[in-house]
């Protein structure tokens, strides 16, 4: 994202660039990026800091003309660094037991997150959706245009096959992979998306066309919800089979549900009464069905053996079908 403006004092046009620090960096003069660039990013990112990067460019005075037919890269080019933004990810207090409600219910509960990786992965860590202790993968994708997996805590390459093992299920410790939205679209023009899908535990730097496509190959194995709160999660949030809003803005218009007290919680209240609802009606059709079939076998028993039954040998059967 970036904006230009004119300084009224000396007719000069700057352009203020911001946005997620690696694509920034695509666009700054490398002379003013200093080496330790990547590695001061992911340091704050790793300790669940939302790390933006700002630059800025002085176009000099130049007319509104000669713009006209600029790109906003054409802009955005050349700009120099001048410095990091960072916004502290604070979970709120409710969202662990929350998160352990979902599992305890048998549901799997992953991150689909237009952050990055490294937040993605502490955020997951303190919210409770993977163990403190759980061993990370993070599928990238590298220069030669293939991805390379990182063990996110030793910040060293793993070999494919240990991933193999990983997605074959052999292994015997506490493991999970993640990805960011390059490799999860290279996995998908190779096909090879499926086999990852159930295994990644968090999903990082996705766009919204990204989110879309997770929720739809998670709809390919089992009941599927989304919850968000942003206008980058309404195409996620109406493709799913249950969609949560967890704010009143554009979400809450395309989302079947919606939370006035924007909590997990909130999901966990919507799976305790969508079962119950469930369980209520299976009940009513077993309780139909058991009292159809007693009945029916009650009337053919008394007319072959021209027997009635009294009163009250029908209210015992009532009783009793209705204990059952």
């Amino acid at each position: 994202m970036s904006v230009a403006v004119r300084d009224p004092r000396d007719g000069h046009v700057h352009v203020f660039v911001k946005g997620s620090f690696e694509k920034v960096k695509e666009h700054l003069d490398s002379t003013t990026v200093p080496g330790d660039y990547i590695y001061a990013a992911n340091r704050m990112a790793r300790q669940g800091g939302y790390v933006l990067a700002v630059g800025h460019r002085d176009l000099g005075d130049i007319s509104v003309d000669e713009m006209e037919h600029w790109t906003r890269d054409d802009m955005e080019n050349g700009s120099e660094l001048v410095g990091f933004i960072v916004f502290k990810n604070m979970l709120k207090e409710d969202t662990p037991e929350a998160i352990r409600k979902l599992k305890n219910g048998s549901t799997r509960t992953i991150m689909i997150t237009g952050d990055t990786a490294l937040t993605g992965v502490f955020i997951g860590k303190q919210a409770g959706l993977m163990s403190e202790e759980a061993t990370v993968y993070l599928g990238d994708v590298n220069k030669a245009g293939s991805i390379t997996w990182v063990d996110v805590d030793r910040e060293e390459e793993v070999d494919a096959s240990e991933i193999e093992q990983v997605i074959s299920g052999s292994v015997d410790y506490d493991v999970e992979l993640a990805m960011t939205g390059k490799a999860f679209n290279l996995l998908i023009e190779q096909d090879q998306i499926r086999r990852y899908i159930l295994f990644t535990r968090v999903f990082a730097r996705m766009l919204p066309t990204d989110k879309l496509a997770a929720i739809q190959y998670f709809m390919e194995r089992g009941i599927t919800a989304m919850c968000g709160d942003g206008g980058n999660d309404t195409a996620a949030l109406r493709a799913a089979h249950v969609g949560i809003a967890l704010s009143d803005a554009e979400a809450s218009i395309v989302s079947p549900f919606s939370s006035s007290d924007h909590s997990i919680n909130s999901c966990v209240e919507l799976l305790i009464q969508g079962r119950s609802a469930l369980a209520t009606s299976l009940a009513g059709y077993l309780y139909l069905i058991l009292y159809g079939q007693t009945m029916t076998f009650l009337k053919i028993w008394s007319f072959y053996f021209s027997l009635s039954a009294s009163n009250n040998i029908w209210i015992w059967i009532d009783a009793f079908i209705n204990t059952l």
